[in-house]
């Protein structure tokens, strides 16, 4: 939000965070003293590039990075659960 980084943000420090895309109208257009108002009042999904944990991505463009896993080892379970007739 415009403050220098060693203030907030560490080097070699821990790093979670929502990651907002900058460039989209609604972010692009908004007064910097606006933009936090705007991201929680007005934004939607489709601001959110994704999420960080510890410095890595967990979630890009809506998509877990372990989707494909997690899917499948609930698909198990729901059959597992649906064999207990």
């Amino acid at each position: 939000m415009g403050h220098g980084e060693a203030r907030y943000f560490p080097v070699g420090g821990p790093f979670d965070a929502v990651i907002f895309n900058g460039a989209r109208p609604l972010l692009d257009q908004c007064a910097a003293e606006r933009k936090l108002a705007a991201i929680i009042y007005a934004s939607d999904p489709s601001t959110i590039l994704g999420t960080m944990i510890g410095g890595e991505w967990v979630t890009e463009r809506g998509r877990h990075r372990d989707y494909d896993p997690i899917a499948q080892e609930f698909a198990e379970a729901l059959k597992r659960l649906g064999n207990r007739r």
